[in-house]
């Protein structure tokens, strides 16, 4: 995989965890709600916990990208190796 396809991945995990930020600070305000006004929370802190499960993994896959993309600035390039 070339460099440049590395960062077309970096900038749509970038995107993918901000909207998944996104997503969790509205089922925090989702789950405040429920508590105020005394519903049961027990299914929304699970899907809550489902998303920032998710969100570690968005975290995780952008930290190979950035380690790939290390790589790429630590070698020199080689002859017919396209970045």
């Amino acid at each position: 995989m070339g460099r440049v396809q590395e960062q077309q991945h970096l900038a749509k995990a970038e995107a993918d965890i901000a909207k998944a930020n996104d997503c969790v600070e509205r089922q925090h305000a989702i789950i405040a709600k429920l508590k105020d006004d005394g519903h049961p929370t027990d299914i929304a802190e699970k899907i809550l916990a489902t998303m920032l499960r998710s969100l570690n993994a968005l975290e995780g896959y952008r930290k190979v990208i950035l380690g790939a993309l290390a790589l790429y600035r630590s070698s020199p390039p080689s002859k017919g190796r396209v970045s």
